[in-house]
């Protein structure tokens, strides 16, 4: 029931907003205003400033198709640094995609990586998060050893990306590697394109 209601109330949101400010505006404002007074509260409770206000699944860019739409404004292909909605996560943190905010808004958060491990050490800084969990400990080959690659792993809990080999014979296809361009993708997964698995990514596909 609770899946349903953040649909329907991701469904109104966007549908609000299609008659309001245009996002691209309204996120200057409030970057503006959160420099502005950074103590603010709404006293709502603990809330991520993610730079750029929450970010619903409707109208969240995908920052794995080219350079032209990406909205990571950060480093680039740094190794360890993931993209991570519109921030960029510092080495040593993943990217907790499935992070809501306090209005249960999708607002993926930067949370630090368990030591010697490879699950968020906490939860999302609102204290909410949706189900299916999306984490993620890299968005690129860049952060993966030699003879590994980012791709999706699917649990019982959420979709997952992480660095690892795909086994011979290995079908890519099946693999579900985190792309940016197609350049990034093998012949028998030749095509570069949003996935709903990881919503905000993209994967190599047939």
């Amino acid at each position: 029931m609770r899946h349903a209601f953040l649909l329907s109330l991701f469904a109104s949101a966007g549908c609000s907003a299609s008659h309001a400010t245009p996002p691209e505006d309204a996120a200057r404002a409030t970057d503006t205003a959160m420099s502005t007074d950074a103590s603010a509260s709404d006293g709502g409770g603990a809330r991520f400033d993610t730079g750029a206000g929450p970010i619903d699944a409707a109208v969240i860019a995908d920052v794995g198709t080219d350079a032209a739409t990406r909205t990571d404004t950060g480093t680039g292909l740094v190794p360890g640094r993931i993209t991570c909605g519109v921030s960029e996560c510092s080495v040593g943190n993943g990217c907790l995609a499935s992070c809501l905010d306090a209005s249960d808004v999708r607002t993926p958060a930067c949370v630090a990586i368990m030591t010697g491990g490879m699950f968020p050490a906490g939860n999302c800084p609102s204290g909410h998060e949706m189900f299916p969990r999306y984490w993620l400990l890299c968005d690129g080959a860049e952060d993966c050893a030699a003879g590994e690659s980012c791709h999706v792993v699917y649990g019982s809990s959420g979709q997952f990306a992480w660095c690892g080999a795909c086994a011979s014979p290995c079908d890519h296809a099946a693999f579900h590697l985190i792309c940016r361009t197609s350049a990034d993708c093998p012949s028998d997964a030749p095509r570069c394109a949003p996935t709903t698995d990881l919503p905000g990514y993209s994967t190599c596909q047939p």
